[in-house]
């Protein structure tokens, strides 16, 4: 059987390896199935999806640090926030990428759909999910310095010919950054975020 990942946009992939002009092996993600196709995902590498695009590759493995709890404590945080219809978390290295889903992709939007579907079978609720769009809002850096564990908030700022990510928090609690900064994300006080 061969290995098979599903986006949030409903496309499903397959995993191909071919050989690089090397002989070394590379590995790629393709909508076509056939023989070919892969069964599991080599040691050291992962699918993910970049849920911003809604494109699904497959990459080495960055070792981090960043420990479960806090994961745990990160979600419990985005969960408690009302002005976020939905979320995703990338854990990429010493990174946690917080993705939020814009605010036109709500179940208010499936009442509209209703009425314009008539003639699919296609949940109206699933159709939003498959066509929403997330925009990764806010980062998490760990840094660690002489054993002591320290976490970095970023948001990014979109004023002026900046267009990059701005440091607007650090420290070592990690709850109390995320109850914190979490909160403003879906809200107009999330662009009054500024830092350093």
């Amino acid at each position: 059987m061969s290995f098979t990942f599903k986006t949030t946009k409903g496309k499903t992939y397959y995993l191909k390896s071919r050989a690089t002009k090397k002989g070394n092996t590379t590995y790629y993600l393709t909508q076509k199935k056939d023989a070919e196709c892969l069964q599991e995902v080599p040691v050291g590498y992962e699918v993910f999806e970049k849920y911003d695009s809604g494109q699904a590759y497959i990459r080495k493995i960055k070792e981090s640090h960043i420990e479960e709890a806090e994961i745990a404590a990160i979600g419990k945080e985005l969960r408690r926030n009302k002005s976020l219809h939905d979320f995703k978390l990338d854990i990429c290295g010493d990174e946690i990428r917080i993705y939020t889903k814009e605010r036109g992709a709500t179940t208010e939007g499936s009442e509209l759909l209703r009425g314009f579907m008539s003639g699919t079978r296609e949940n109206p609720g699933a159709m939003l999910n498959r066509f929403a769009r997330y925009e990764e809002r806010m980062r998490i850096i760990l840094v660690q310095r002489k054993g002591e564990r320290e976490f970095t908030f970023q948001r990014y700022y979109y004023r002026g010919s900046i267009d990059d990510w701005i440091t607007i928090d650090s420290g070592s609690d990690l709850e109390a950054l995320a109850e914190k900064n979490l909160y403003h994300l879906g809200k107009e006080s999330y662009y009054k975020l500024f830092g350093f």
